[in-house]
């Protein structure tokens, strides 16, 4: 509650208490004060009425309005742990998804020097499925899968299949693998800065 609410309820408490008494003074300001214990009495009776009533009232707004307040700070919260948890499940699955296609693309260089060229042919293959399901599956959580540097890792992985089908030198083979390792390494670095500032 702010000092501004505070001081609201405590001028609206001293009007509703200062009520009874100026009706009182209305209707019995020319009377005298009188000795009868009686008379006193009723007097009592007359504020702790009125006063009884209205502090009851005044407790139960109080109440309604104090449960009004927990349940905006309640919801408040509710909301913010939502957001918190929906960002980390994102986090993590992206951080998930980045850990699949990593363990995919660095299989390549195990292609390279594997002595059964169907096999790695075919592993290949699979990398290069995998990369292009990855490119067109995750938009929604790498929105910059659509920059140059990133499509030109799936072109230089055709190439490296292309080269394994014709056979071509190690030379050959070194100027692409050094290529996929540039690319593939532009592909490390956005993804890392994308997930450490997200």
């Amino acid at each position: 509650m702010t000092k501004k609410e505070l001081l609201t309820w405590i001028i609206l408490t001293m009007l509703i208490m200062m009520l009874p008494i100026s009706f009182f003074l209305y209707n019995f300001y020319d009377s005298e004060i009188s000795d009868d214990i009686g008379k006193w009495g009723a007097f009592g009776d007359y504020f702790g009425g009125l006063l009884n009533c209205t502090f009851s009232l005044l407790s139960v707004i109080v109440t309604i309005y104090i449960a009004l307040k927990l349940s905006n700070i309640e919801k408040n919260r509710n909301r913010d742990n939502l957001k918190f948890e929906k960002e980390k499940l994102l986090r993590e699955f992206r951080e998930s998804e980045y850990k699949r296609i990593n363990f995919e693309l660095q299989k390549v260089w195990s292609c390279v020097t594997d002595s059964n060229r169907e096999d790695a042919i075919r592993t290949l293959a699979s990398i290069n499925w995998q990369y292009r399901y990855f490119m067109t599956s995750n938009y929604h959580l790498f929105p910059f899968l659509a920059d140059n540097e990133i499509t030109n890792l799936h072109k230089t992985l055709q190439e490296i299949i292309n080269l394994f089908w014709k056979e071509k030198s190690f030379e050959e083979k070194e100027e692409i693998i050094g290529k996929f390792t540039k690319d593939f390494d532009a592909l490390n670095m956005k993804m890392q800065t994308f997930l450490l500032k997200n």
